[in-house]
């Protein structure tokens, strides 16, 4: 059991970030019933193998102690953050063919720094994923937000970097692996219609092979804004037609710069480095 908790507690130890009890067993690689968890991690923490704070009730590793105060200011830069792309989410909501805003990366774990970027995943009405894009793209460009291609770093700007229809909500073979595992249970929805994060989660069951302890329901922290009665696109009969054009437009430009990004007609993943070849 040491050994695993080890391995959790060293990964996010490496992004910076003290992990509670509830992260642990949400995380660890081992089907642990949370009680005996709690004992060891206790009896851990005593042998001073593992360092325990008390007012955050946070652990990490004693070789690589993080700062309590470390935890707390990144938790205030992850909402600071968040409230400041709050207009932008807002007008996401209206549009019609959003069905689910999710939160990943950094900020997804209450971990953000001030040179980060918001990364968030898209899921949009079945045929409406490049109308979509292109919509919330133009969106973000209006307000300040969008992040730019050619920038490594955008502090707190918008990183629309996965796209999904409803459709199909599949991970693809490629993208199976540990860090894509955790990269999913990290997820916090802040926009869902009719419970589109559960449907993510359950069409994508391998995830408990790699953590066993996981549960498809909402990860917290983040409140979940339901809308289940909205109007269709006014112009619904053009719809097929504007997302051909849409998709046409789109693809052009991202086969421009295309690395290792996975591109299909209905999905979009915007990840130049690939992670999942380089997993603790």
């Amino acid at each position: 059991m040491n050994i695993s908790i080890s391995e959790v507690l060293r990964y996010y130890g490496m992004q910076g970030k003290r992990l509670t009890q509830k992260d642990i067993y949400r995380y660890i690689q081992r089907s642990f019933d949370i009680k005996n968890l709690n004992k060891s991690l206790r009896a851990a923490a005593q042998d001073k193998k593992y360092s325990f704070d008390v007012t955050t009730e946070t652990y990490t590793e004693i070789w690589h102690e993080i700062p309590s105060e470390q935890y707390q200011k990144r938790i205030e830069e992850t909402n600071r953050k968040l409230a400041s792309i709050h207009r932008f989410l807002q007008i996401c909501q209206v549009i019609p063919t959003v069905s689910l805003i999710g939160l990943t990366g950094s900020c997804a774990l209450s971990n953000a720094t001030p040179d980060d970027d918001i990364d968030l995943m898209m899921i949009t009405s079945p045929h409406r994923l490049f109308i979509t894009r292109l919509i919330v793209l133009g969106v973000a460009h209006i307000l300040g937000v969008r992040h730019r291609r050619a920038a490594k770093h955008d502090p707190n700007k918008v990183c629309l970097n996965l796209w999904l229809d409803e459709s199909d909500l599949i991970v693809p073979t490629p993208k199976i692996s540990l860090y894509s595992a955790r990269e999913m249970a990290q997820i916090r929805a802040l926009y869902d219609r009719r419970n589109y994060y559960e449907r993510f989660q359950t069409a994508n069951p391998w995830v408990k092979t790699y953590l066993p302890n996981f549960s498809f329901t909402q990860s917290g922290g983040v409140p979940i804004s339901k809308n289940g009665n909205r109007n269709i696109l006014p112009l619904r009969v053009f719809g097929d037609v504007l997302e051909k054009l849409a998709k046409r437009f789109q693809l052009r430009r991202i086969k421009r710069h295309l690395t290792r990004e996975y591109i299909t007609d209905t999905q979009l993943w915007f990840h130049p480095i690939d992670r999942t070849r380089n997993e603790v």
